[in-house]
């Protein structure tokens, strides 16, 4: 909940600096990075055509440190093109899909182990619809890669 607000509140801030980028200084849209909260999701763009993503450590007047694949890398202020908050892509298809197997393949095999007859084969389908939606549940929240969200800083 408080990393919702805080990106609300970053929305905000970045909608107020992008309108008003003409009268503001660098130093100014540079005090959005150094507000960052740390482990916050970033993609950065720099000058030489890079995109790097990776979990925001630290910034000050000359830098920003982003922890990418566990490593500490900097980055130089007058490196840096553009910085977005960026968010995680949910791969709800991925899960989905995953789900549906694993439960149709369990439901296949309550089936085989059953003695009821009367069931037929009802379990594959059972199972196979609970693991479309819980397939679905945990793709959602485990899968996906970051992607740009909301710009933060932009070079002059």
């Amino acid at each position: 909940m408080k990393r919702t607000l805080f990106v609300i509140g970053l929305m905000l801030i970045s909608s107020i600096v992008t309108m008003s980028q003409d009268n503001g200084s660098q130093d100014d849209r540079w005090k959005n990075i150094q507000a960052l909260s740390k482990d916050q999701r970033l993609v950065v763009e720099t000058r030489n055509g890079k995109t790097i993503k990776g979990k925001f450590a630290s910034g000050d007047a000359q830098k920003m440190s982003l922890l990418k694949s566990g490593k500490l890398l900097d980055i130089s202020k007058n490196d840096i093109k553009r910085v977005y908050v960026g968010k995680k892509k949910r791969s709800i298809l991925g899960g989905v899909l995953g789900g549906l197997g694993g439960m149709i393949l369990l439901g296949s095999a309550v089936n085989a182990a059953s003695s009821d007859s009367d069931q037929g084969g009802y379990g594959g389908m059972v199972a196979g619809s609970a693991g479309l939606f819980g397939g679905a549940l945990l793709g959602g929240k485990l899968g996906g890669k970051t992607q740009k969200a909301w710009l933060i800083y932009e070079a002059p």
